[in-house]
């Protein structure tokens, strides 16, 4: 198997973009750190996946308002800085890109603070 593989003629850098888009198009919510972890563990080497992932062509503010409304459809209750802290924390996204998903996500913050005082 190991020789097929060695011999087929794959671009596995090309094939490591392809599978990084086929990610970024479930519509889940990646962060550069998390998705390069997935492609290491489809087991392509760490240069393939850092060439998967910095090719992918993802927009990773995007990718950081996504991860942030699907913590919120689960019906959790999260505050503006919970919810930036699970995606800085767990979903892996820089101090900047959770912060840009939690202002863009959609909520208002100062009225649902403003709804819990009551």
């Amino acid at each position: 198997a190991a020789y097929g593989v060695d011999n087929c003629g794959a671009d596995w850098n090309n094939q490591a973009v392809i599978s990084a888009k086929k990610y970024l198009a479930t519509g889940i919510g990646y962060s550069y750190d998390s998705l390069i972890d997935i492609l290491l563990f489809e087991k392509f080497t760490p240069e393939q996946a850092a060439y998967g992932v910095d090719n992918c062509g993802a927009d990773w503010n995007n990718q950081a308002v996504i991860s942030a409304k699907k913590y919120l459809a689960t019906g959790m209750e999260y505050s503006y800085a919970s919810l930036k802290n699970m995606l800085n924390e767990v979903d892996k996204f820089t101090p900047e890109q959770a912060a840009y998903g939690v202002d863009n996500c959609g909520v208002d913050w100062q009225i649902r603070f403003e709804n819990k005082e009551r």
